[in-house]
This record gives C-alpha cells, sequence and structure tokens, in this order.
C-alpha cells in the first residue's frame, strides 16, 4: 500500500500509517523498505525490553534458562502470557479438565494481574486484555518505543 501511494503521488508527505500489532513490522519493512520508517504498530503486551514490568522479567528470566534467547518479541511475551493463563485455567478445572470446564475456570477467572498485565475474563467478556501501546518502525526495521 505504502509503494503504490508513493508511486501513484510521488514523494509527498504520507498520512501517519497504522498497523495492528498482529501485522509483522519486519514484513512491513522488506516490502515497503524505507517507506515503512515511521509506520506506527499497536502492541497488545508490553515489549520485551520492558523490564520494569514483572511480566517481562518473568519471560526474560524463562527465556534465558529454557528458551531461544534471539526470539525476545512481543509475540513471545504474549505467547508466554497466554501460556500462563492457559496453566491457570487447567488448575482450576481440577484433575479432570474439559472444554467446558476449561471455560468455566477462565469466566471464573474476573480480573488477574499477571505481573502488571491484567487478565479480565467472566460470562460476558472473552477479551481477556485491553492493554494497549504504540511502538514504531524504525529506519532500520526494528521497533522504536
Amino acid at each position: 500500500m505504502l509503494t503504490r501511494y508513493q508511486a501513484k503521488h510521488g514523494p509527498v508527505p504520507l498520512p501517519q500509517p497504522w498497523i495492528l500489532s498482529v501485522t509483522t513490522p519486519k514484513t512491513v519493512f522488506e516490502k515497503a523498505g524505507p517507506l515503512a520508517h515511521g509506520v506506527a504498530v499497536t502492541q497488545v503486551m508490553p515489549g520485551p525490553n520492558a523490564r520494569t514490568q514483572p511480566l517481562v522479567r518473568a519471560f526474560r528470566e524463562a527465556n534465558d534458562k529454557f528458551g531461544d534467547h534471539g526470539n525476545q518479541t512481543y509475540e513471545a511475551v504474549e505467547g508466554f502470557l497466554t501460556a500462563r493463563v492457559i496453566v491457570d485455567g487447567l488448575r482450576a478445572c481440577g484433575s479432570n479438565p474439559t472444554r467446558d470446564g476449561f471455560i468455566q475456570a477462565l469466566e471464573g477467572f474476573g480480573t488477574r494481574d499477571f505481573g502488571g498485565v491484567r487478565v479480565h475474563y467472566d460470562r460476558a467478556n472473552h477479551a481477556g486484555l485491553d492493554y494497549v501501546d504504540v511502538t514504531m518502525i524504525g529506519s532500520n526495521g526494528h521497533l522504536v518505543g
């Protein structure tokens, strides 16, 4: 989209483009090159370098001990939190977990703090998170912010 806009309109200032966290910024940078610089990216997790967040510290400790040291990304932090939620949900199911029991366990969570990131589930809300942050694609394709 960025390259088509530039081709059609020439080198004019672009409106600030935004992409959702489900988009891979690396792919955007590979496709758009320097035009990707400055694209805002929403995030639903604290970043892997947010060391003041207890969740991120726990993630980094686990990643250093068991994981792929090069995979310290927003997606990896999200996977870590997801695993913790699943484990808590399964524990709440008891010794014979079922799909329905797992759903009921999550719906009984209410609000839980997972190291500075609050997760909320109930019968009417299965979204879990309302955390949003904004980063930006830097000139080298890495996220800034």
